[in-house]
Formats: C-alpha cells, structure tokens, sequence
C-alpha cells in the first residue's frame, strides 16, 4: 500500500494511527526523500515534516537544509518551533558549513535555536577554541549556557574553567545542573573549585549537583557525603535530587537508605520522595507503553509502570506521540485530568528542557489545586523548576509561559526562578522582564532572590 499510493496511506493513517504514519514517512525519508518531499509539497503539515526532515538529514542532509529554507521563506510558526531541534542537531552534526551560512535567514526563534545547537556542535569539536569567540561577544555567556546543552562531553568544560570570567563562573554554579551530568560528576566533586575562583556558595552548589550524580552509581556514598553539603535551594531541592537518584530502582533498600541519613530533615524529605516514587515501578511494564493510549491506560490504573517510567517517556517521545497524549488529556474528566496532570508535572527536576505538555499539565494543577497545609500548592516546585529549565535556553518563552498562570504560589516561584536564572547570564534583558511585573511581584521577588 506505501508504495503503490503513499498519499492514500498517509490520509487513512493520520486519521487513525498519526504516530505510526510519521514513522513510516521518517522511515522512507532516509531512502526515498523524493517521495516523501512530493507528499508534502502536496499535503502541508510543517510540525510533522520538521520531524521527518530531521531523519532525511541523516543521509540527504542538502535535501533536509534546501527544504528548511523553502519551508522558512513561506513562513513557519511558534508550533512549528518545537519541533525544529532533532532536525538542527542532525543538519549542525552531518553539514554544519551549510547549516550556518543559512541561519541567518530563519525567523526568531528558530534562528536562536539553530545557533545555539551549531554553536554546541562547534563546542564538541573545538572546545578552547569556540568559548574564546564567545568571550569577546556581549551575548557570549548566554549561548554558551544554551549551546552547553548540546555538548556530548560535559566535562570538556575543565578545559577552560580556569581562564573563566568571574560572572561565567557565577552562572555556571547557579545552574549548575545544566552544566554538570553523571558522567562528569566525579571530575566536579574532585575539583579545587576555591583555587579556580568559586565561592563557598559556589561550592555547595556545584558539590550537591555532583553529588546528584554520582548517587546515580553510588548511592550510599552519595548519602553520606550529602550531609556535610549546604542545601541551598528554599525548597530543600539540592537533597531532594540526591535521594531520589539514590533510591530510584533501590526501592527495596530504601529502609536502609534513609537510616544512614544523618539529619531527621533529610529523613523526612527521603521519606517524601519515596511518596513520590511509584512502589510499582516497573521497567518491564514501562518498555511495553510505546503509545498515548497505553500511556494514559497506565497512568491511570492501578498496576503497570510506574510514575518515574511514565515522566522519563515523556522526554523521549516524538512530537506526534506528545501530541496525541496532549489531545486525550484535554479530553479527561477533572478527576482523571486531575490524576494524569500529577504525573506529567512531576517529571522536571533537574531535567533538561521539559516539552510543552508538561507545562500545559502544570498549568492545570495551578488552576485547579488546592493550597496544601503548608499553604504551597502543589504544582509549585513543579512550576519553579519547569521554567528554571526553561530560562536556561530561552528566557522569553519561560516568560510567556508564566503570563499563562493564573495568579498564586506556583506563579510566584516562577517569576522568582525565572529572574534568579535570568540575570546571572544576561542582567540588563532580565531587568527589563522584571520591570514589566507588577510592584508587588517585584516586591515578593526582591525578597527571595536579592537581584535586581
């Protein structure tokens, strides 16, 4: 049927298995792109092509570059956007002089995007090298807080660490989560962070961070060493990340992981983490959820994969999939929408960028949530921390998105992290954002955050 009448396929296949029918198209664009280009010249769908352009880019990268130009020069819009990054990863790996002789003529913010990931690509190749141009650009550290996220070898930092301006090493520790991953952890536990110019503050910030991943191997020294770490996140996030990756898949010593615990604090948090850590958690029922539907089925009954399993799918699924969940979600009763909402909006600490589903599901849970007994609504930590992660690679759009919340603590604590993450990186465009808030917003934040 695909090859005697692809249009006729394509057309059932969107109306009754979308996920699928991408498949198939990202399928033959590695081997028929002609085919598949003549489909949608005829039947225009940019969010779904961007995808699919982005497995054509793999072995026709000029085919995958000239047809982002054409699809740019008639107009591409902010949905579109979302699903541009696997496409400029795969241009910026396989054909990165082409890529950027065309960027400057994409429209915002996709032109911001490609840089970045092009500037990443560059930063794997010549790490010394591409940070010294950055230096002596006014907008030098805020690509290269964006670009980092693309680099594969986190620890080729240490190559320039020592030579760093004092406001990039600021920055650096502030988010240190973007920065520092499990197979850097160690290098940055070891480092003599005073002697390369770190604060005390500094310190804590970065060693919890380490310590977040190295607990992903070696759990009881992770413990042990936390407690001699200053939390310095007000909502206890530094330990919160340091046990979770301890116990996540450990949930059989979990007695035993809190008992070497050395403050009731941190006992106490350990014991809320485990709350939040489905004791049901199973890879096998996780690797058989390859669809929305078998998503929701599972997020909503009682036994099959568990919390973690369901929020992690999440990050990796295409955006036909993320898509569909996102149209059955909107479809939910309260009570279940409820209960879905949970689990989508639990899955964004000390993660990378969260799709934007996981923020449609925040945006619920702070519309219809609530205050708990400590008078936090629930959907705050997850609120902070989607748009912390956010802020990193695009501040703006974190900003918009927090114009989406209705008023309330989860709208609060996003405007605060969204100002903290902000102005160590780029202070005068965060200042003007911060001047946009309300005077007793601005107040709230001042108290928190002490930047201006």
């Amino acid at each position: 049927w695909i090859q005697e009448d692809l249009e006729g396929f394509a057309r059932w296949g969107f109306k009754n298995n979308p996920w699928n029918t991408t498949s198939v198209l990202a399928s033959l664009a590695k081997t028929e792109p002609g085919r598949v280009l003549a489909y949608f010249n005829q039947h225009p769908n940019n969010q779904v092509e961007l995808g699919v352009l982005a497995d054509m880019a793999i072995n026709h990268p000029t085919l995958a570059l000239q047809r982002l130009q054409e699809l740019s020069e008639a107009g591409l819009s902010e949905r579109d956007f979302h699903n541009s990054r696997d496409l400029f990863e795969n241009l910026a790996e396989k054909s990165p002089a082409a890529f950027g002789a065309i960027i400057h003529s994409l429209d915002e913010p996709m032109r911001t995007r490609a840089e970045q990931i092009l500037i990443g690509q560059n930063l794997n190749n010549s790490h010394a090298e591409e940070v010294r141009k950055l230096w002596e650009r006014p907008d030098g550290l805020a690509i290269y807080m964006s670009a980092f996220h693309h680099i594969k070898d986190k620890g080729r930092i240490f190559d320039v660490l020592a030579n760093l301006p004092p406001d990039w090493r600021a920055s650096i520790a502030s988010n240190a989560s973007s920065f520092i991953d499990e197979a850097s952890a160690e290098k940055w536990w070891n480092a003599d962070l005073a002697a390369l110019g770190f604060t005390e503050l500094d310190e804590a910030r970065i060693h919890n961070r380490a310590l977040a991943g190295i607990a992903v191997k070696d759990p009881e020294r992770a413990l042990k060493l936390m407690a001699g770490i200053e939390e310095t996140h007000p909502h206890g996030d530094d330990h919160w990340i340091i046990i979770e990756n301890a116990l996540t898949g450990r949930l059989d010593r979990a007695g035993e992981f809190i008992a070497m615990l050395e403050s009731e604090t941190d006992r106490a948090l350990a014991r809320r983490v485990l709350d939040r850590i489905s004791e049901n958690t199973a890879e096998k029922a996780a690797s058989v959820v390859e669809t929305p539907e078998q998503w929701l089925e599972q997020a909503l009954g009682s036994a099959g994969a568990g919390r973690y399993e369901l929020r992690t799918l999440l990050t990796s699924w295409d955006p036909a999939r993320l898509s569909a969940l996102s149209d059955h979600f909107h479809t939910l009763p309260d009570d279940r929408k409820r209960q879905v909402a949970e689990i989508m909006a639990g899955g964004v600490y000390g993660r990378d960028v969260s799709p934007p589903l996981v923020g449609e599901a925040i945006r619920y849970l702070a519309a219809n949530s609530p205050p708990t007994q400590n008078g936090l609504e629930p959907a705050t930590r997850s609120a902070a921390n989607y748009v912390g992660n956010l802020a990193v690679q695009d501040p703006e759009r974190a900003g918009e998105w927090i114009r989406t919340l209705p008023e309330g603590q989860p709208k609060l604590w996003a405007q605060i992290n969204l100002h903290s993450v902000w102005t160590d990186y780029d202070p005068q465009a965060a200042g003007r954002w911060f001047n946009t808030l309300p005077a007793g917003v601005r107040t709230e934040v001042r108290k928190v955050s002490h930047k201006e």
